[in-house]
């Protein structure tokens, strides 16, 4: 029964994630999915890393039309921009804009304030929390490993 419980929970508090965060996402003109590809383009482009269609259709395990299909899509919303490269015109790369790379920034400085928040409120139970949460990904790492 407790079980139960817990399992209905986690499930709860995942689906409220997910809902607030297209909520936020879809405040700022994009949708998870365009927000995961331009988190994998910032901390690519962070490592000095370029990016191309095909690492990020390796990374989604998807086709890579289906990422053009999203880089089209993010281009046209100005949120990237497409570069050849110089010694191949046929390999294009893809990076933020300046004006992007602010915004993914304070997206993720807010959540970052959302989290302090509430580990702050959770007071003493805090490292209770923290405990649970390595044992549960020691255990999701034994488990699918």
């Amino acid at each position: 029964m407790l079980d139960q419980e817990i399992n209905q929970q986690l499930r709860a508090i995942k689906n409220k994630f997910i809902v607030r965060t297209n909520e936020i996402l879809l405040k700022s003109g994009m949708t998870r999915i365009e927000f995961e590809i331009l988190n994998f383009i910032y901390n690519a482009n962070k490592n000095k890393e370029e990016v191309k269609a095909s690492s990020l259709a390796k990374c989604f395990e998807v086709s890579i039309p289906a990422v053009m299909h999203k880089l089209d899509a993010l281009e046209s919303k100005r949120f990237i921009n497409k570069l050849m490269d110089p010694k191949d015109k046929r390999i294009k790369y893809y990076r933020l804009t300046e004006e992007t790379k602010m915004k993914y920034e304070e997206l993720f400085a807010r959540q970052e304030k959302r989290v302090s928040d509430y580990l702050r409120a959770l007071g003493a139970e805090r490292e209770h929390l923290i405990k649970i949460l390595d044992i549960t990904l020691q255990f999701l790492e034994d488990e699918y490993d």
